[in-house]
């Protein structure tokens, strides 16, 4: 398996991060050129935010899980609408399948974790879509509850479509 590892990862942020907003918006606008189906799915789901700042951050997260993927083979192939829908599925029978086997929410979240075929990235992304429901001045989300549940069900299903899509071109 291709595994994103910390120092890709790491390399994606930095230099991400340290782009102006213009410099970002034209790296989303590259990145819709490649994989446009799943820019769709993403821009679909961020009308389902409850505010602008979650929309941002929603696409950012989209460019850093696509960057640290072009990192692993920049040839990958063009995700389509009916893979996006077939692991939509796959990861609606998971959950309920983990939901029926399990009693508490901690152990839900311990198989989760098991599930997560790229670690690193998963890790950051769970940190990132973290939600609050109150803000504070040193741990501020831009995700509600039911906002971080969006952002975080859009980019599994798509780290999982890549993920997929990596090994399939070895």
């Amino acid at each position: 398996m291709s595994l994103i590892t910390e120092e890709i990862l790491e390399d994606v942020l930095e230099r991400l991060t340290n782009l102006d907003d213009e410099e970002l918006t034209d790296i989303a606008q590259s990145y819709s050129e490649r994989q446009p189906v799943l820019f769709s799915y993403i821009m679909s789901a961020t009308g389902e935010l409850s505010n602008e700042e979650a929309v941002n951050d929603l696409v950012f997260l989209f460019v850093v899980v696509l960057d640290c993927f072009y990192a692993l083979n920049e040839d990958m192939e063009i995700i389509d609408e009916d893979e996006i829908m077939a692991m939509q599925e796959k990861q609606v029978e998971t959950m309920e399948r983990l939901e029926a086997m399990t009693n508490t929410e901690d152990q839900l979240e311990l198989g989760l974790s098991y599930l997560a075929s790229q670690v690193h990235l998963f890790d950051y992304l769970s940190e990132m879509c973290e939600a609050t429901d109150e803000k504070d001045d040193e741990d501020e989300s831009n995700f509600t509850i039911d906002d971080a549940g969006i952002a975080f069900g859009c980019l599994k299903v798509v780290v999982d479509l890549l993920t997929e899509s990596v090994e399939e071109g070895e």
